[in-house]
């Protein structure tokens, strides 16, 4: 829920470093160093935590691995950010969209990777 938050309002500091601070695959290697290194920019500089990642450039200090990681984050939610801007997509379009970008039923897979009936019911969950 928080990423569709983030897409959807620029200014969502909250839902956003939530975001950036999860297990999902898209966000790993990023987590809470990063999230806050980001925010103290963003608070420094009147910005909100979207806008320091989209305009920060080397001004914060971190590796390469977590610039390409921030970078690939970053492609992520601008195509969201198109999809939910198009009127022709749906809500549901949205959260399919949303869905398949973060890779979540792979992410529950893998958090159940002994146990694929759970899995199965939990995506099925996803999925009503």
């Amino acid at each position: 829920v928080n990423i569709l938050k983030a897409i959807e309002n620029k200014h969502d500091n909250y839902a956003l470093a939530q975001v950036l601070k999860s297990t999902l695959w898209l966000c790993k290697g990023i987590g809470n160093t990063l999230a806050e290194k980001y925010l103290a920019f963003a608070n420094d500089n009147q910005l909100s935590l979207q806008q320091a990642l989209f305009t920060a450039g080397d001004a914060v200090k971190i590796s390469g691995t977590q610039r390409e990681k921030l970078k690939t984050f970053i492609k992520s939610l601008w195509k969201l950010k198109r999809v939910s801007q198009d009127v022709e997509h749906t809500v549901s379009d949205i959260i399919d969209a949303t869905l398949r970008e973060v890779k979540y039923k792979e992410y529950i897979y893998a958090m159940h990777p002994k146990d694929e009936t759970r899995a199965d019911e939990k995506w099925q969950n996803v999925c009503e």
